[in-house]
């Protein structure tokens, strides 16, 4: 099965981030995750490997504190994607990325994907 290489663009806000990796993956292969930032932190950086075995993906995600600012309003997003279709999302200018749930199907090989945004206010 194809596994289309993986693309994230981070945009640089006028931000103090003091950040930290995550302990370790946060799921095994097929299985779903759901990875939420700590409080007042937002996603800084996302890292996932790939396994033409297991036809799945690993998560890795690093958090940044957001120094003078705090999260409100989080929200999660309905479905970005389907099972075989690509996952094609903007998080909108207003908001910050802070969490990321994804679910695997064995019929599809392929994941789905929500993710969890938020305001940021002083």
């Amino acid at each position: 099965m194809f596994s289309p290489p993986l693309a994230f663009v981070v945009v640089t806000l006028a931000l103090t981030c003091n950040s930290a990796w995550a302990a370790s993956f946060v799921n095994n292969w097929d299985e779903k995750f759901k990875y939420e930032c700590p409080t007042n932190q937002t996603l800084s950086y996302v890292y996932s490997t790939h396994s033409n075995h297991h036809e799945d993906r690993r998560w890795m995600f690093k958090c940044c504190h957001i120094e003078s600012y705090k999260t409100t309003g989080c929200e999660w997003t309905p479905y970005l994607n389907s099972f075989d279709h690509v996952l094609n999302y903007a998080v909108p200018e207003d908001r910050v990325l802070i969490g990321w749930f994804s679910e695997h199907k064995n019929k599809a090989e392929d994941r789905r994907h929500r993710m969890l945004t938020c305001n940021l206010s002083k």
